[in-house]
């Protein structure tokens, strides 16, 4: 059993698997990079969403990433169905790419293809041990993400198995957990669970995974290059204070952060039901395939409009 502090926020996967460290989420950022294009060190989403970020941020796709959805849903969760795809469209316009694996935003930024991004402090941990001009800031209240470790139902060797997961709960395990390569918080610290106030409504969590990865896909994966068009527009527009100009760029704006997905659609369990477990499966779903095209034409639809507001409002 993990201890208490840490209970609240593993999955509840019961007695299936066993816990042995934890991480935490934040963002890693490139000293050099960041120097190079005068950013500030980012420590909050709002931050990598602003302006000054665009073009310089990574991240990778919660339907590839199991810690990038946990993180992805912790912002639906603290925001707010509607702020918080507000907040992650805004960021999807400064992305420079989305990476098919969560180490591959560390690894990039690490190499300075971008200047910050999303990951779990392991993969900056990491970094940091080989590069001096990688740091990392821990997000407030970052999701927390436990180590999990089980013995397959099919194994040849349950008991080698088992005995594997006690050593790695033992004392000398858990420094094995701690060293770089590993680099994750042992069972012994409690520090950055107990610091954190958010903790993942797991229920939720489950009931709407498939629809959450399949949504950003249709959202940001899929229309990076004119959801990074449409805010650059946005963000470069001039209105002069003039009020007709500022009507229009609140209309762009909100015409860009909206999803093409209500919360109370999202709620619906037959939707929800079509996309359970579609990203777990060796083929598609036919029905599903049809609401994404439907989901990928109305976010278009809105993002030209958008530009087409944008356009009308930078008019002599």
């Amino acid at each position: 059993m993990p201890p208490k502090w840490l209970a609240p926020h593993t999955l509840g996967l019961g007695n299936k698997v066993a816990v042995v460290g934890y991480s935490s989420s934040g963002i890693m950022y490139n000293r050099h990079y960041l120097a190079k294009y005068q950013l500030p060190l980012p420590t909050t989403w709002q931050q990598l969403a602003s302006p000054l970020f665009m073009g310089h941020v990574m991240m990778s796709s919660p339907s590839q990433s199991g810690t990038t959805h946990m993180m992805v849903e912790s912002v639906l969760q603290q925001y707010g169905w509607q702020q918080g795809w507000a907040l992650l469209m805004r960021l999807g316009g400064n992305l420079s790419a989305i990476t098919a694996r969560s180490f591959g935003v560390s690894d990039g930024i690490s190499r300075g293809l971008a200047g910050a991004g999303l990951v779990i402090d392991s993969y900056a941990l990491n970094s940091q041990a080989r590069f001096d001009h990688v740091g990392f800031n821990i997000m407030p209240d970052s999701v927390i993400l436990p180590t999990y470790l089980g013995v397959a139902r099919h194994s040849t060797q349950p008991a080698s198995a088992a005995l594997f997961i006690q050593y790695l709960l033992s004392e000398r395990g858990q420094a094995i957990i701690a060293t770089p390569g590993m680099a994750k918080a042992t069972l012994s610290q409690p520090r950055l669970a107990r610091q954190t106030r958010y903790v993942t409504d797991k229920a939720l969590l489950y009931r709407r995974a498939g629809l959450l990865k399949a949504l950003f896909e249709q959202t940001i994966t899929q229309q990076l290059p004119r959801l990074k068009m449409t805010w650059q527009g946005i963000n470069g527009l001039n209105t002069h204070g003039e009020p007709w100009r500022v009507a229009l760029l609140e209309q762009a704006v909100a015409k860009a952060s909206t999803p093409p997905l209500s919360e109370q659609e999202a709620q619906d369990p037959a939707l929800l039901a079509l996309f359970d477990g579609l990203y777990d499966r060796e083929q598609g779903n036919p029905q599903a395939e049809r609401v994404m095209h439907q989901w990928r034409q109305a976010t278009e639809a809105r993002l030209h409009e958008a530009q087409r507001l944008v356009e009308q409002a930078a008019r002599p």
